[in-house]
C-alpha cells in the first residue's frame, strides 16, 4: 500500500471528536504507517513555526516528509492534530534523545497494541424523528449491547454542518438501517440520505413499521431508484404495532448483521 491509499483508507472514517479518542488515533496510524514501510517507528520531531495559526505559533513537527503529509491530508493541517507529547504520556511513544531544536521518539509498543483492536462494525440509522424516535432509540439500544456501532443523528456535535455531518457518517458506516413508516418518505432528510446510501454502495435494511406498506406508483415523489429499493430489497416487517414485534424486528435485523444475541 502506498502512502495516498493508506491516507485514502483512513478518511473512510471521520477523525473523532473526543481529544482523548484523537490521540489514540494518531498513535495507531503512526503504528499502521510502520507496518506499511511508509515510515520508520523513530520519530523525529523539530520545532517550527506553524502559519495555519493567527498568531502563527511553534510545534514540534515530524521531520519524515511521508508523515508531514499523512498530517496535512488526513488532519487538516499541522495546526489541528494532537501534540506529540500527549502521545508521550499516554504511552505511545518513547523519548531517545533530545537538542534545542529537535526530538527523537520510537513508538512503543502499546501504539502497536492499538492495531490490533477490532473496530466495531458502524451502522447508520435513518429515520423520522416524527414517525420513529421511539423505535430508532430501541434499535441503536440493542446494536449497542450487541457490540455494534450505530448512530442517530442525534449523535451530531453541536454547531457542526448537519447535512454535510450525515453523508460523512453515511459513506463511512458500513450498513443503513431505514426505518419506514407511514409519513417517512415525505421527508426529504431521509430521501437524501437514501440516495447518500446508495450513491456510496452501502447495504442497504429497510425496517418497515407503523403499518407502512409499499406500493408502487402510490409514492409518486420519491425519486424511481428509491422506489425500486423499496420494492425490490428484502425488507423487515414489524407485522404488529406491540413491543414484542419491534423486539423481534431488532433481533432479525441483528441476525442479518451477522450477529446472534
Amino acid at each position: 500500500m502506498n502512502l495516498n491509499d493508506y491516507i485514502d483508507s483512513l478518511r473512510q472514517s471521520p477523525l473523532p471528536q473526543n481529544p482523548m479518542a484523537q490521540i489514540r488515533t494518531l498513535a495507531k496510524e503512526l503504528a499502521g504507517g510502520v507496518t506499511y514501510r511508509l515510515w520508520s517507528f523513530r520519530v523525529t520531531l523539530r520545532i517550527r513555526e506553524i502559519d495555519d495559526n493567527d498568531p502563527p505559533t511553534k510545534r514540534l513537527i515530524p521531520e519524515h516528509e511521508a508523515i508531514q503529509t499523512y498530517l496535512q491530508e488526513r488532519w487538516d493541517g499541522y495546526a489541528t492534530f494532537p501534540d506529540f507529547t500527549l502521545l508521550e504520556r499516554m504511552g505511545y511513544l518513547s523519548e531517545q534523545s533530545a537538542d534545542r531544536f529537535s526530538i527523537d521518539y520510537f513508538l512503543t509498543e502499546s501504539a502497536f497494541q492499538l492495531l490490533e483492536e477490532t473496530e466495531p462494525t458502524k451502522i447508520f440509522i435513518s429515520y423520522r424523528r416524527s414517525e420513529s424516535s421511539a423505535f430508532a432509540l430501541l434499535v441503536m439500544t440493542m446494536l449497542k449491547n450487541a457490540g455494534l456501532n450505530p448512530f442517530l443523528d442525534l449523535a451530531l456535535v453541536p454547531g457542526e454542518d448537519w447535512s454535510a455531518g450525515l453523508k460523512d457518517r453515511i459513506e463511512s458506516a458500513e450498513y443503513f438501517v431505514l426505518l419506514v413508516g407511514l409519513k417517512t418518505l415525505d421527508s426529504t432528510v431521509v430521501l437524501d440520505e437514501i440516495n447518500w446510501a446508495m450513491e456510496s454502495g452501502k447495504t442497504i435494511i429497510p425496517i418497515w413499521h407503523n403499518n407502512f406498506e409499499y406500493q408502487s406508483g402510490v409514492w409518486r415523489k420519491i425519486p424511481i431508484q428509491v422506489g425500486e429499493l423499496l420494492s425490490m430489497t428484502h425488507t423487515i416487517r414489524v407485522n404488529e404495532e406491540n413491543p414484542l414485534y419491534y423486539h423481534t424486528a431488532v433481533l432479525e435485523l441483528l441476525n442479518r448483521l451477522g450477529y446472534t444475541p
